[in-house]
């Protein structure tokens, strides 16, 4: 992680373990240069879907005025 790492290669028994661009740990996205950009698009694309779904089930969204 980070700038200055010299991105050793690893093995485990006989197999090369490929480097990833992005980890998660503790439920949190962090890519090489420890942004968490990817989790902020993430969580946002996630909200607009449900937002969505949200839309889509309402039949009408017109106010009907309640007499007083």
């Amino acid at each position: 992680m980070g700038g200055d790492n010299p991105k050793h290669k690893y093995r485990l028994g006989g197999v090369w373990i490929e480097s990833s661009p992005e980890e998660k740990d503790v439920g949190v996205l962090i890519d090489d240069k420890l942004s968490i950009n990817r989790q902020c698009v993430l969580a946002a694309q996630k909200a607009n879907r449900i937002l969505g779904c949200i839309k889509r089930s309402v039949a009408s969204r017109s106010r009907k005025e309640t007499p007083t």
